[in-house]
């Protein structure tokens, strides 16, 4: 896990100096953030538990407190007329366990890119969840695209009580999908394309 989290470090900011050189020749507006947490809390949305493939019946999987670290990454990059691109890329690993005293590690990984022209968001998303441990080894992933529209597009920060920068993320966030099978219906019709999917990544990746 420590490996995988220099060897993304490195990459990053590899791209931060590219990006940085080829904004100033394009005029665009470029700006980059960096969130990093270790040792941390970060909550899933649930529970993993059997109805999720390879996971046995009677478990359910958890994080551990303290017992995460979080890189990821932003760039904004602002045009003419109010077009914006944003990247995003997000790395979380961990420890986990179950309610059997079962252990486990966790990777998961999500690279984003979100491409605004003023009045419509194009998404371009790749995700990945792997848990292993004790009788469990399992991965979900998925590589979509989708559109929907809004006539103000933009990235938040979240920073804590002394200024730290937390977290970022787009706003507003909308998902391709509500329910892992149909099409949202903020989402623009028929602009939800499944370019890949392994598993259950809707109701197996709990981040």
């Amino acid at each position: 896990m420590r490996t995988v989290r220099i060897a993304l470090t490195a990459i990053l900011m590899a791209v931060m100096l590219l990006g940085q050189g080829s904004a100033a020749q394009a005029g665009i507006d470029t700006n980059h953030y960096l969130v990093q947490v270790n040792k941390a809390t970060i909550p899933w949305l649930f529970a993993v538990g059997s109805f999720c493939e390879g996971v046995p019946e009677g478990i359910e999987i958890s994080p551990d407190d303290n017992g995460s670290s979080r890189l990821k990454f932003a760039t904004v990059k602002e045009g003419k007329n109010g077009k914006q691109t944003i990247s995003l890329s997000d790395t979380v690993t961990g420890t986990a366990s179950d309610n059997q005293d079962g252990e486990y590690k966790f990777i998961y990984l999500n690279s984003a890119t979100y491409d605004y022209n003023g009045s419509r968001v194009n998404v371009h998303m790749v995700d990945n969840f792997t848990v292993v441990g004790e009788s469990v080894n399992y991965s979900v992933s998925f590589e979509w695209g989708w559109a929907f529209e809004t006539d103000d597009f933009g990235l938040e920060q979240t920073k804590d009580n002394s200024g730290k920068l937390i977290n970022v993320s787009i706003s507003p966030e909308i998902f391709a999908t509500a329910d892992g099978e149909t099409e949202d219906p903020n989402v623009i019709k028929g602009s939800w394309e499944k370019f890949s999917t392994y598993g259950d990544p809707f109701n197996c990746d709990p981040l």
